[in-house]
């Protein structure tokens, strides 16, 4: 069997991106992946410098980066398209492997392979500190950082009823980010579920928050949801505050990942910063 991945970045997050393809490739076995899709929104040139394979493909965005912070309106627009491209994805394209759709600000520690079970139609993966109720007062079980799609016609009436929630609590106003709410909102509706043979995946093992555990396999370099901060200090607040709770793996080295010259070009580039940059987040990554 082999499988295929979704994912999406922007220019704002090109750091992020750069790690999550350097580790992919590091850690899994990509005899088994078919083809990584990423939608590139206002990427330009620094596709250039990202990782180099037949295997990925482009699905370039016409939209431009309106970054302003984490859960600002550009963050928001740019997120919104994971979903969106993954349906025309399935309309468009003679995919009958499953599909892992993933966050593109995480970091793959080992082969994400076994974690796919196409005996079930989807896999999504449920929060490891329990539920709780989100502003928009929907009962949030899981986390939509990483899912996978195994059965082609259920993932798409999946993936229709997420994206008209999304559509629907915009345009009600809720508060942000709708992605994960949206998505628990079908997984809470038992009549459309009922239909559907779902494995609900442990946080820790298939996209840890911030944190190692002796079974996880990538990390989730997950946001505060802190707006209004420049792209540089979005990565960096978020690169350098990963906690270890495997002996195993204190002596973890993630940031070789990130491409020095890039990451100094990007940084230097737009958001008026010192061309020591990386330096500092190195420093910062070593005080860890």
């Amino acid at each position: 069997m082999k499988y295929n991945i979704l994912t999406i970045a922007s220019k704002t997050y090109f750091p992020f991106l750069d790690v999550f393809l350097n580790s992919l490739f590091d850690n899994c076995d990509t005899s088994k992946i078919n083809k990584i899709y990423i939608v590139g929104v206002d990427l330009d040139d620094y596709k250039n410098y990202l990782y180099k394979s037949d295997k990925i493909v482009y699905l370039d965005d016409l939209s431009k980066d309106e970054y302003t912070g984490v859960h600002s309106n550009g963050w928001y627009k740019t997120t919104k398209l994971k979903t969106e491209y993954l349906k025309e994805l399935f309309d468009t394209v003679d995919v009958n492997e499953p599909i892992v759709m993933i966050d593109s600000d995480t970091v793959v520690l080992k082969d994400i392979y076994d974690i796919i079970k196409p005996e079930y139609d989807l896999q999504l993966v449920e929060m490891s500190e329990g539920s709780h109720i989100s502003q928009s007062g929907i009962l949030i079980l899981h986390i939509a950082c990483l899912s996978i799609f195994n059965h082609r016609e259920k993932s798409k009436n999946f993936l229709n009823k997420w994206i008209e929630n999304k559509n629907m609590l915009f345009q009600m106003k809720r508060p942000k980010p709708h992605e994960t709410p949206a998505m628990n909102m079908v997984i809470n509706d038992k009549k459309f579920m009922k239909n559907y043979n779902f494995l609900s995946m442990d946080e820790r093992e298939v996209c840890a928050d911030s944190a190692v555990y002796e079974n996880s396999k990538i990390i989730h370099f997950k946001s505060n949801g802190t707006s209004n901060v420049t792209p540089l200090k979005n990565f960096i607040d978020r690169f350098g505050k990963i906690k270890c709770f495997d002996e195993n793996q204190k002596d973890l080295d993630y940031i070789k990942y990130l491409q020095s010259g890039p990451f100094k070009l990007w940084s230097s580039e737009d958001f008026n910063v010192t061309k020591d940059s990386f330096y500092k987040i190195n420093e910062n990554y070593k005080r860890k």
